[in-house]
């Protein structure tokens, strides 16, 4: 199969997933019940997660190889991904007592409250990504309020997941890319002729 099928395919499946959880229009569960499958779950999300966390560091250490563009590229379509699976997981888990209420911002003032839809999980995961680099400060650019907010720890260790990977998945194949085409430009300064 050709690489840029491949790729294209990729694309396709992180896209459609994502949609999948912005359009999911099922209420969360009010009230949380024991769940039977609970450690199935926590395994099946651990071994995705760590398959991404196995193809970032492949990308990253093979990313010459593979090119700038595309090493860029494939580096999103893993972040999607990721955003996909957490959201699915933080979704799920609310069977098992973690409470993710939805909020807004009414009059200037934050009021959080009722449970997070899939899209408002996917929202809160995508706002803290975007909230990484502070120097662009991106949710206050586009006065995107907080969608969505919790207090347990199973949420807080994905927003720490969803940040670690926009700084070394996203933002390090960047920088790893300015540094080539810089030493790249400045060889080719090296090389013309003095008058």
């Amino acid at each position: 199969m050709p690489r840029w099928l491949r790729h294209g395919l990729s694309w396709a499946l992180a896209v459609g997933l994502l949609a999948l959880a912005w359009f999911d229009t099922s209420e969360p569960a009010t009230t949380p019940g024991p769940g039977d499958d609970w450690l199935g779950l926590v395994f099946l999300v651990v071994l995705a997660t760590a398959a991404l966390v196995v193809g970032l560091v492949t990308l990253l250490r093979d990313w010459e190889r593979i090119g700038p563009v595309p090493a860029l590229s494939r580096s999103v379509v893993l972040f999607a991904l990721l955003l996909v699976l957490l959201t699915a997981a933080l979704s799920l888990s609310r069977e098992w007592g973690v409470h993710i209420p939805a909020c807004r911002v009414v009059a200037g003032v934050e009021r959080c409250g009722g449970e997070a839809t899939a899209r408002e999980v996917l929202s809160m995961l995508g706002w803290n990504a975007a909230d990484v680099v502070p120097a662009l400060d991106i949710p206050a650019s586009f006065t995107w309020s907080r969608p969505a907010r919790s207090d347990d720890a199973l949420v807080g260790a994905c927003l720490v997941l969803v940040r670690l990977w926009v700084v070394v998945g996203v933002l390090g194949v960047l920088r790893r890319l300015w540094d080539r085409w810089s030493t790249l430009g400045r060889r080719a300064g090296d090389q013309e002729p003095t008058p």
